[in-house]
């Protein structure tokens, strides 16, 4: 006699239980910020040197600041994310002469100017009976850790020289970082 005919398939038993849950995976790594917004001026006007001399612009408000990295005490931005920033600066100059007020405002990087070539030294001069304003604005990659930017500028009366009582007042804005 031969083997006798396959049997039929029995019904699915009953599901067993669940096992034990996994232990928690590591860490990832901390996502970037994203894109870094700046924005800080004058708290109010700024004296000039008597005569065409550099001084650095005193930016003691900050409107807003999304990574904190505006330090108000030596007026200096100084990112702490890698990438590149869109910076401008604006200034105006008064002297109390009514005749030629002349205004320079150049964006410093690690204390050192940066070329008028990349839109970030410019001077302006007034005509009779008016303030003089400039603006700079400059594309700057900054390494996330030591770099840092400053507005350096002068005010002063073209025809005198400087003796005069001057004002200036400055603006910075900075957007940038790792989603820019």
């Amino acid at each position: 006699g031969g083997a006798g005919a396959t049997g039929g398939t029995a019904a699915t038993g009953p599901t067993g239980p669940t096992g034990a849950t996994g232990g928690t995976g590591p860490t990832g790594p901390t996502g970037a910020i994203g894109v870094a917004a700046l924005q800080a001026h004058g708290a109010a006007a700024q004296l000039g040197a008597s005569g065409p001399v550099k001084a650095k612009a005193l930016l003691g408000t900050v409107d807003f600041d999304t990574g904190g990295w505006f330090s108000t005490v030596n007026s200096r931005y100084t990112p702490l994310q890698a990438g590149y920033y869109l910076l401008t600066g604006t200034a105006a100059c008064q002297t109390s002469l009514a005749d030629q007020d002349v205004v320079l405002l150049q964006i410093f990087k690690n204390g050192s100017g940066l070329p008028n070539s990349a839109g970030a030294c410019e001077y302006s001069i007034s005509s009779n009976y008016s303030s003089s304003s400039v603006q700079v604005t400059a594309l700057v990659h900054m390494n996330g850790s030591t770099d840092y930017i400053e507005l350096w500028g002068e005010c002063y009366n073209g025809y005198t020289g400087g003796a005069e009582t001057q004002q200036w007042i400055c603006n910075l804005q900075a957007l940038g970082g790792s989603g820019f």
